[in-house]
């Protein structure tokens, strides 16, 4: 309805704009050849501009906010009073064309139903105007006889024939009107659905690329499980091939200490085996002795030791003055992190392993550490049990040969 009011007000403007133009140039041509008397044709100018100047002004402040029929109504009311009041022939005249005036308002304002009603009423009042003339009711005996029942026919004809193009004009134009408002809203709903279909889609796609993201983390995190998982297992059989075999404890520990140092990527490295209640220093990579550094903890003594006795990891950022040093050619350094694990089986701690690094230790680092402890452990605990048995039979050997040769002699 709003698009259909816009509609009306530019064409009411427009025909407005023309009538104000028309009786702009009645007033001027009535100025210029009235010779100074005040005419009919001069009144008629004058009025139809100040109706249309209003007309204008209240369409453009958008205050036209008085019933529609008020306009055509007044309209109407001034030609009737101009046709029964007017002096002369000319203003009866006037008037009598502003009833095409008041069909064309109604029409615009109050579509068909208005230009049947007033172009009723309007075809009425003319015929009655007619007919006053012809009996003498109004106008003067000049223009009583210069007019019949002729007149009265013919003049109904021709406003029955105006009003009724009006009609159909009006017709046209509402019809015409009222298919743009349905394309309107047609085209306003259409655009509407579509930007719900638009907003449905872009929700859709939010929530793909959510899912894919999530899809993709998942992807991801199962992946690095898994790789996790292969470097775990391929640590544990290097370990494993490394332990295997006859060596003494030395020996066993470099190679662990070693292999271990390089998996995690630590710049050095020390095991500590236990023997009684002491804690020593028997395999290490990298190591460089410093002046005053221990080789040998008691349990509860220092990192070692005391890591050793409560069985749990210790990861260092600030650290002792008898830590590790990382060493090269080039210099020593202090490192960034150290890490201390107690080795234990069976409820038994079997020794400590420590380890510097320049960098960072990789959270997998800590898991790899934990799940080896107790295979090195056992390892240690295997060479502690074979030193144990070799000692012990060669032990038993030297006293049977002296028993032997106690016998001999």
């Amino acid at each position: 309805m709003q698009d259909e009011e816009k509609i009306i007000a530019r064409i009411l403007n427009i025909f407005m704009g023309f009538a104000l133009a028309g009786s702009v140039a009645i007033l001027i041509y009535a100025g210029i050849f009235s010779g100074g008397v005040f005419t009919s044709l001069l009144l008629s100018g004058l009025v139809g501009t100040i109706t249309c100047l209003i007309v204008l002004w209240l369409l453009h402040n958008e205050h036209f906010f008085v019933p529609k029929i008020l306009l055509p109504l007044v309209t109407y009311l001034l030609a009737t009073y101009l046709i029964f009041t007017g002096a002369t022939v000319s203003v009866r005249d006037d008037a009598i064309l502003l009833y095409s005036l008041v069909v064309a308002l109604a029409g615009l304002l109050l579509r068909k139903r208005g230009v049947l009603v007033f172009g009723v009423l309007s075809l009425l009042m003319v015929e009655l105007s007619v007919f006053a003339v012809i009996a003498g009711w109004i106008g003067d005996p000049l223009t009583r006889n210069s007019i019949s029942y002729g007149t009265l026919i013919t003049v109904g004809v021709i406003y029955f024939l105006t009003f009724s193009m009006m009609y159909i004009l009006v017709d046209i134009l509402t019809n015409n009107l009222q298919r743009v408002t349905t394309s309107q809203q047609a085209l306003s709903t259409v655009n509407h659905e579509l930007m719900a279909v638009r907003e449905s889609l872009e929700q859709q796609v939010k929530e793909r690329t959510r899912v894919a993201e999530l899809d993709r983390l998942e992807a991801e995190k199962a992946r690095a499980e898994a790789e996790a998982q292969v470097w775990f297992a391929r640590g544990h059989a290097h370990l494993a091939e490394l332990m295997r075999g006859e060596m003494d404890m030395a020996a066993l520990a470099n190679n662990i200490t070693s292999f271990i140092s390089k998996y995690i990527e630590a710049q050095t490295g020390a095991l500590f085996v236990r023997s009684g209640d002491r804690l020593v220093l028997t395999g290490c990579y990298a190591y460089i002795e410093q002046a005053g550094q221990k080789k040998e903890f008691a349990m509860g003594e220092g990192l070692i030791g005391e890591s050793a006795q409560s069985k749990l990891m210790i990861f260092l950022d600030d650290f002792p003055g008898d830590v590790l040093v990382v060493a090269s050619a080039l210099g020593e350094a202090r490192p960034r992190k150290i890490v201390i694990v107690p080795l234990e089986s069976n409820g038994q701690v079997l020794g400590v392993l420590e380890f510097a690094t320049l960098n960072h230790f990789k959270p997998e680092f800590e898991t790899l550490l934990k799940r080896m402890a107790e295979s090195i452990a056992i390892g240690l605990r295997t060479v502690q049990t074979r030193v144990q048995m070799s000692e012990l039979l060669e032990r038993s050997q030297k006293q049977a040969k002296e028993l032997q040769d106690r016998f001999e002699h």
